[in-house]
């Protein structure tokens, strides 16, 4: 008998139909199995158990309003589309008690989702950091990148105030910002990169995914060819997948 995950895992990405038949018959189902794990997400916001608990049950209450206006596209999205849901929610009584609830983990955690929901449709992992960024992540991320996510997440500026202290566009900031939470996602994976894996590959990844190198530069700094750097990091997303699957497993 399949679990409730392995069903909604076999829902093809834009299958709207089978998408809502899934949340017809399994809501119940779905809300008992999500609903510990959204309170104790809720809880590190408000630090309130009893208001965690009603935060959610409010937040499932705008998840079936706003269900007809949801995509399904993919397993990734949908945690996207629900975390932020729960997160604006945990704000908005956060806000109406007039004090400021996010800790430094929070505000990553918070960010990145925010950040993934806008995008889910490029399949972003849906892999919330349970520490503060380092100093090492970051200074593998190129210079942009590196100051946009320090100054939104550790002095919480706003896009169009980052776009004004750096000197860029909106659009630059966005950009940015997307492309920072996605590499900090990739370095983490790569630490735990498999022993009995070519450490080549694990470069290779590093130089593209996380320093965002071009396939010339990272040839040229590992001494290889492009070839070699292409056939490297086809290898690679399969083992990053396998890295981001097994920590969406130990997460749940």
């Amino acid at each position: 008998m399949q679990s409730l995950d392995e069903i909604l895992q076999s829902i093809p990405p834009g299958d709207q139909a089978a998408w809502e038949r899934f949340w017809d018959e399994y809501f119940e189902d779905l809300c008992a199995r999500w609903t510990p794990i959204l309170q104790r997400y809720v809880n590190r916001i408000l630090d309130d158990i009893q208001q965690s608990e009603d935060c959610v049950q409010e937040a499932w209450m705008r998840m079936v309003a706003a269900r007809q206006s949801f995509k399904w596209k993919g397993v990734e999205c949908f945690r996207a589309w629900m975390y932020t849901i729960v997160g604006n929610t945990a704000k908005g009584m956060a806000r109406k008690k007039k004090r400021d609830p996010l800790h430094k983990t929070c505000a990553i955690e918070s960010a990145a989702i925010e950040d993934e929901s806008n995008h889910c449709e490029e399949q972003v992992a849906l892999d919330m950091p349970d520490q503060p960024m380092s100093d090492q992540a970051l200074s593998r991320l190129p210079e942009r990148q590196r100051d946009v996510l320090t100054l939104h997440v550790v002095k919480g500026l706003k896009e169009v105030e980052l776009a004004d202290r750096l000197d860029l566009s909106r659009d630059q900031v966005s950009h940015a910002k997307k492309r920072g939470f996605e590499g900090l996602k990739d370095w983490g994976a790569l630490q735990k990169w498999p022993s009995d894996a070519d450490p080549v590959t694990r470069e290779v990844m590093l130089y593209r995914r996380v320093e965002r190198k071009t396939i010339p530069q990272t040839a040229k700094v590992l001494e290889i060819t492009e070839a070699a750097v292409r056939k490297h990091e086809t290898i690679g997303k399969q083992i990053l997948n396998r890295l981001r699957k097994g920590d969406s497993s130990q997460r749940e």
